[in-house]
């Protein structure tokens, strides 16, 4: 009888896909590969792919689990310890719509970026800038960030093709 009372005080069970690993699950997601926006310091933005990467030290990007790995283009330890994202939000009615993060770097060592519309992040990023996006139900397995690839038409944009840009706004 006393099962039957103390079962209503109990939280429902959590969903399997948002559970903090347990024993025998991977403490740490595996590297998928993904199609990102590069924004780069010295020309026009394209597509690329770039495997994710666990290795986040202790940057605010931690809640994703794993990020791309922009290591190679930003070419010093210290760009990558003086990183940051930002949201981005897409709801225009198009195949593009969805959710975005914006990687980029602050670190005074890397150029200022002058390429990357200055409406959509809220400081001028310094070095590449990397645009990722996430499925539409944003967390996967152990509630790591789901990624989805960067289609070309977010690159045809008004937003990003115009030389005139808004001011920051998180929404667009």
């Amino acid at each position: 009888m006393w099962a039957y009372i103390s079962s209503f005080f109990k939280p429902p069970p959590a969903s399997p896909s948002l559970q903090p690993p347990s024993r025998g699950s991977p403490s740490e997601p595996p590297p998928v590969e993904i199609t990102v926006a590069r924004f780069p310091v010295d020309g026009s933005p394209y597509l690329m792919t770039l495997k994710t990467t666990s290795e986040l030290g202790g940057s605010t990007d931690q809640w994703l689990f794993h990020v791309p790995d922009v290591r190679p283009f930003w070419k010093s330890t210290e760009a990558w310890d003086l990183r940051d994202n930002q949201r981005l939000e897409l709801q225009n009615g198009r195949s593009c719509d969805g959710v975005y993060i914006v990687f980029f770097s602050f670190a005074l060592i890397q150029p200022e970026n002058k390429s990357f519309p200055p409406g959509l992040c809220a400081v001028r990023p310094r070095g590449d800038v990397f645009v990722a996006k996430l499925q539409p139900h944003e967390y996967g397995q152990y509630a790591w960030a789901a990624y989805d690839n960067v289609s070309e038409e977010f690159l045809n944009q008004e937003f990003i093709t115009r030389r005139e840009y808004l001011r920051w706004s998180r929404r667009l």
